[in-house]
């Protein structure tokens, strides 16, 4: 508790500093917690997600706007029985992130007058900071989600497939298990993109990626790995279960069918698979494994995955 003014001034630069600092929401809801309990006398603090708990609550998630009532006990724009007992004194706050209400801030005292013009300013404060604090973290997981997927297909890049095979080979070293890596090629894109244009080149592109996803494990790991090639590094996985994984793959992408003036256009993907440690000791020798015999995939007639 902090009586001083001017202390509680300096108290409330040091913790809007840690808020924006939080990288987390559940960071902020603690510091701001803790900065409110710290600030002033035995106030309540509630963070409220849903507008229906009581009709002041939704009021200020309807209007976006604070509710500030320093006596509950003469207050008449709500009947008596929307307060408990602890509630002679209450603030409500938006939180609105994006110009989108997400929650409350609902402090409360006991004690009849106890928030002050000045308290309901401060806390006025904190709850800017913090909804400004949310949109900083949604913004910059967007930005990281955007750097770690390709834009177009929507699948992992080639720097977060670099970064998860790294990962997988250390876990099968630790664990003794195999994983095995699948490098796909969508075979005659280039005829596709020439004959087409590349906006049909892009829209095969995500087809086929959708495809992978569809027919993968929920803890696979698929990211384009070149212009028209895909990777998919199934964890935990021996060759003869990475083998049946993708044969489902291909299967999937020979359903897709699609229209272009006259045309229908139908798809079929050449691959390799390595399975770590055993064809490949180190992420070069895998990766060359897989593409080695992607190549033979192509020179044999291409529509077929080559595992030996």
């Amino acid at each position: 508790t902090v009586e001083d003014s001017s202390q509680k001034k300096r108290l409330l630069i040091s913790f809007l500093k840690e808020i924006e600092n939080s990288k987390t929401e559940d960071d902020v809801i603690s510091t701001v917690t803790r900065a409110i309990k710290m600030m002033f006398n035995n106030f309540d603090v509630m963070f409220i997600a849903s507008p229906f708990v009581s009709k002041p609550v939704e009021d200020v998630f309807t209007t976006k706007t604070p509710l500030y009532i320093p006596s509950t006990l003469r207050d008449t724009r709500y009947p008596k029985t929307v307060w408990n007992d602890t509630e002679k004194s209450v603030v409500i706050i938006p939180l609105v992130v994006f110009s989108k209400p997400v929650a409350v801030i609902k402090v409360s005292s006991s004690a009849d007058n106890a928030i002050k013009k000045t308290d309901f300013m401060t806390l006025e404060i904190l709850s800017r900071i913090c909804s400004t604090t949310f949109e900083n973290i949604s913004l910059y997981r967007t930005t990281e989600e955007m750097a770690r997927k390709d834009p177009l297909t929507g699948v992992f890049t080639r720097r977060i497939f670099d970064e998860k095979i790294d990962e997988e080979i250390l876990v099968s070293a630790r664990t003794r298990k195999p994983f095995s890596l699948l490098i796909l090629d969508i075979d005659h894109f280039k005829r596709i993109n020439d004959t087409y244009g590349h906006q049909i080149g892009d829209e095969v592109l995500k087809k086929v990626a959708d495809a992978i996803k569809k027919s993968i494990r929920e803890f696979d790991f698929v990211a384009r790995y070149g212009g028209e090639e895909f990777a998919v590094i199934m964890p935990n996985t021996g060759k003869e279960q990475a083998v049946e994984i993708s044969k489902k793959i291909c299967n999937e992408i020979k359903k897709i069918k699609f229209a272009v003036d006259t045309d229908v256009i139908t798809l079929t993907v050449s691959g390799g698979i390595g399975e770590f440690p055993s064809e490949g000791s180190s992420k070069a020798q895998i990766i060359r494994r897989c593409d080695e015999r992607l190549y033979s995939a192509k020179n044999s007639g291409r529509d077929r995955i080559v595992y030996e």
